[in-house]
């Protein structure tokens, strides 16, 4: 398990970032946001934002306050508040959220076998739509609420 340690009210940068070329092999757990470019072959379990970016894969379940999927996760995802799944972003399982915002080219195949994993990789080069919840609220590249 990949553990994050809380920062101090010193500490220059707030929350993690794994980028692009690392690959974590087990889980990982923070109490801080943060930012996956890369690749996790476990559970993430992170105490406020995530985002999982374009190029980043989670094979594994989700656990955060709030998400922007981006990239392509492989497990369920589980908010206490707002998830985003935008368009390019991949799901093979359940999403979770007292809000949920789903973009147009974004796919959540929502059922998973018995055993609670997703059919293995790899994973489609073409997305399709499942679902439209409302429009966008993004500024440029950037969230209002993230």
């Amino acid at each position: 398990m990949f553990k994050i340690k809380a920062r101090t009210a010193t500490d220059e940068v707030s929350g993690f970032y794994i980028p692009k070329d690392l690959v974590v092999h087990g889980g990982v757990e923070s109490p801080v946001s943060g930012r996956i470019e890369g690749t996790v072959s476990g559970d993430v379990s992170v105490a406020a934002k995530l985002v999982i970016a374009e190029t980043g894969i989670v094979d594994g379940n989700i656990s955060c306050q709030d998400i922007i999927v981006q990239g392509k996760v492989q497990g369920n995802i589980t908010c206490t508040r707002k998830a985003l799944i935008q368009s390019g972003a991949w799901i093979a399982g359940s999403v979770t959220s007292d809000q949920l915002e789903v973009e147009e080219n974004a796919t959540i195949l929502k059922s998973l076998p018995a055993g609670g994993k997703a059919p293995s990789r790899p994973f489609p080069e073409k997305l399709v739509i499942h679902a439209i919840v409302g429009p966008s609220r993004t500024t440029g590249d950037e969230l209002t609420w993230f």
